[in-house]
């Protein structure tokens, strides 16, 4: 491997900046418990927006159009700076918020409270005994809670898209050794006499002398994306690499 290329692979692999990363739902995920013969029915759904939420949330109620209450909450952001919770008729604090306290403090595998971009919707069938507040708030936060220990989750890393410019002679021999280690080429642009590779790359990528080698065939950022990583490791596994092809804009 000639030196520039890998320079290239080492400032890439550098660990994610603090807040640069965070654990979502990977799949829609039901779960059903009985609880004094109400039922209660989690489900738990991956959301980019407010809008796209209140969308589930309809589409929830038109499912379940018989159901007594639907209370919920969401938290949305990489830094889940958005948080919304609905009691919808349950006393109030007793579903809306019971839910949205497992949803943000459900411990991931990172070892870290960072579940974001999640919508959590509670049905409940009533079935004619009351169970107070107190059991009110038990029920909808543990079945929320159970739920999300059935979930398939997934990390979201945050990334740079560079665009470098090779010589056409040697750019196969260099996208050959990036791949290879584990470097996201997202996609590959052929031109007369050079090639340009789209890289995704952690942020701190761009800083530190370990660029300077490889600097001058960057014609710079392309985009800023979000990307999906197709496992959760805990802390002591440390921090998972991008796998690619699941970019989008962001």
């Amino acid at each position: 491997m000639d030196p520039e290329t890998d320079e290239l692979l080492t400032a890439a692999h550098a660990g994610p900046a603090s807040g640069e990363h965070y654990v979502t739902v990977g799949a829609p995920l039901r779960h059903e418990v009985e609880i004094n013969r109400s039922r209660f029915i989690a489900c738990l759904s991956r959301v980019g927006s407010e809008s796209e939420a209140r969308e589930h949330i309809v589409q929830l109620r038109h499912e379940f159009h018989d159901a007594r209450h639907l209370p919920s909450a969401f938290v949305l952001g990489p830094r889940r700076s958005e948080q919304r919770t609905s009691d919808d008729g349950e006393p109030a604090g007793t579903s809306g918020v019971p839910i949205l306290h497992a949803l943000s403090n459900h411990v991931c595998p990172t070892g870290r409270a960072e579940l974001s971009d999640v919508l959590a919707v509670v049905v409940r069938y009533f079935g004619g005994i009351k169970l107070g507040a107190g059991g009110l708030v038990r029920a909808y936060g543990g079945i929320v809670s159970a739920a999300l220990d059935r979930a398939r989750l997934v990390q979201r890393i945050h990334l740079v898209v560079l665009a470098v410019h090779l010589p056409a002679v040697s750019a196969g021999r260099h996208e050959s050794a990036l791949r290879s280690g584990g470097l996201d080429v997202i996609s590959t642009q052929w031109r007369d006499a050079e090639c340009v590779l789209e890289i995704g790359c952690e942020p701190p990528a761009l800083d530190g002398d370990c660029c300077m080698g490889w600097w001058h065939l960057l014609c710079g950022v392309v985009r800023s994306c979000w990307e999906d990583v197709d496992h959760v490791q805990s802390p002591s596994q440390g921090v998972p690499r991008c796998r690619g092809g699941c970019c989008s804009s962001w």
